[in-house]
């Protein structure tokens, strides 16, 4: 697993080893838009999946795992 590196912030950088390594979850937004970005994410070498759940149960997970403001 890629070794994390910070800046002088103390956040997180992301690393060419992340780009192998890790997956960006994307929530579904614009269908046509998204469909498109997710090809262009895999060309470029990233792991990519777009999240396409739906309900009432997906806001909860959302906020499990981002800050409020974000979900």
């Amino acid at each position: 697993m890629a070794k994390l590196k910070y800046n002088k912030d103390g956040r997180v950088l992301f690393t060419k080893e992340m780009k192998k390594e890790y997956t960006i979850l994307c929530p579904m937004m614009a269908p046509i838009h998204f469909r498109l970005i997710i090809n262009v994410f895999r060309n470029c070498g990233y792991n990519f999946e777009l999240l396409t759940s739906t309900g009432p149960n997906i806001v909860q997970e959302g906020l499990k795992y981002v800050h409020n403001d974000a979900c």
